[in-house]
Parts: C-alpha cells; sequence; structure tokens
C-alpha cells in the first residue's frame, strides 16, 4: 500500500486526500494493517472491498470475497455476479456464475433477474448445465424478462427463443402456451423456429436413436444429477 502513496508524491508529504473513502471504511483498514483482521459486515461490505481493490490490500479483498460467496442466495447473486464484473474478481465472479446456473429456477422469480443484460441471459440459457426440471420455466423466464421493458425487449425474443430448447416441450405445451404468444406469432424468426420443433419432435417419435445430435432435443445436464440404480435383490 505504501507503493501507492510514495510513487508519484514527494518523500515530505504525509497528508493525502482518498476520494470516495468514508472515514468508517479508512478506519477498517487501519484496523486491518495493525491486527490484520477486518470486520466485514452486509452493509459495508461493497465499499470495503472497493477501497482495499484501490489500495491494494489483498487480505481485505480476500475477506470480502469469502463473505459475499458465503451470502450467494437466489435473491443477490445476481447483483454480486455484476458487481464482480466491474471489480475483476475472477474467482467470485465465477462462483457467483455457477451459483446463477444451478440455481436457476428460484432466482428466476427476483427482481434481480429482470437486471441482467440481453447478453448474460443469452449465455446462461444457452448452457447444457443449466438446472431447470422442465424447459418450459426457460421459456416463461424469457417472457418475464421481455415484460420488464418490453418496449427496449421485444425485439430480442428471436434470439432468446433460439437458446430455449422447445423441442424438450411436450407438444401442448408446445402449442398452446409457445405458438400462441403473441410476441412469438408476430415475429417472423420465431414461427420457423416453433414449427421446426414440432417437426424435430414428431422425427424423435420414429427415430429415438438420432434425438442426441440435434441441439433443440439436447438434454439439460445440470451438476446435481440423481441417478438410480435398480437390480435384482437375491437374499442370502
Amino acid at each position: 500500500m505504501s507503493a501507492l502513496f510514495t510513487r508519484t508524491s514527494p518523500p515530505e508529504k504525509t497528508v493525502f486526500d482518498i476520494p470516495g473513502l468514508s472515514p468508517e471504511v479508512m478506519q477498517l483498514i487501519i484496523e486491518f494493517a495493525y491486527t490484520g483482521s477486518v470486520s466485514v459486515t452486509g452493509e459495508n461490505v461493497q465499499e470495503l472491498l472497493l477501497a482495499a481493490g484501490q489500495l491494494n490490500i489483498m487480505g481485505v479483498v480476500q475477506t470480502c470475497c469469502d463473505f459475499l460467496g458465503e451470502q450467494l442466495c437466489p435473491e443477490n447473486c445476481i447483483g454480486i455476479f455484476q458487481f464482480t464484473g466491474i471489480c475483476f474478481l475472477t474467482e467470485l465472479q465465477h462462483k457467483a456464475y455457477h451459483y446463477i446456473i444451478d440455481h436457476f429456477e428460484k432466482l428466476v422469480v427476483s427482481e434481480e433477474f429482470l437486471q441482467l443484460s440481453l447478453q448474460q441471459l443469452t449465455d446462461i440459457l444457452g448452457r447444457n448445465d443449466l438446472n431447470v426440471r422442465k424447459e418450459s420455466i426457460a421459456f416463461e423466464a424469457v417472457l418475464r424478462w421481455i415484460v420488464r421493458v418490453p418496449e427496449e425487449r421485444e425485439a430480442h425474443i428471436a434470439v432468446l427463443l433460439s437458446k430455449v430448447r422447445l423441442a424438450l416441450m411436450s407438444m401442448d405445451y408446445l402449442r398452446i402456451n409457445v405458438m400462441s404468444n403473441e410476441l412469438v406469432k408476430n415475429n417472423i424468426k420465431c414461427r420457423p423456429m416453433v414449427r421446426e420443433a414440432i417437426a424435430t419432435m414428431c422425427h424423435f417419435m420414429r427415430n429415438r436413436r438420432s434425438h442426441l445430435c440435434n441441439h433443440l432435443l439436447r438434454p439439460r445436464l445440470p451438476n446435481a444429477v440423481l441417478l438410480a440404480v435398480g437390480g435384482l435383490n437375491i437374499p442370502n
């Protein structure tokens, strides 16, 4: 940290102005310098992390990252993920991103979900390990994201729908909920996607061996998979 103050300042200078740093956070950093420990809370972690990064105090940075990693939940994981992108905290960003993938069903109802960018949501929906029990959850998540700012987001329906594995839905859901949706019906790029999904499903009924080669039918494989094995129980 000393290099931060001495590199471009005359040696006789003893008073420094550090913009954006509150007295409370400065006190925590000074205490860390003497004790090697710091008190991190939900109220101070963001400011403390930014200050520690600015001052290159990696011990405090790591403590803050550990704290945030332990606090991950469906209500805050997206905010933490986006915050780490600003601060270039690769390890915590990776942890938050995989939390999003693993808990997608729970976080789609959160307010933070609606703050995802188009690119972020597209990347998430495109992942093979996205944890959804039914593909309809991915489709309904797209609709919820669009409804938040329809005048800006309706134009993205085709891009997002292309990441939803329509052929993994039931035929009834596809016809009743997807084909009848106004956004899908009114977009010239969406209608062929639905027709292709139906054709793929019909083909699969006739030739089940080919489904793994078709991206529309490729199942999601989340990290947590329950494997059930059955066999013959032979008494001793």
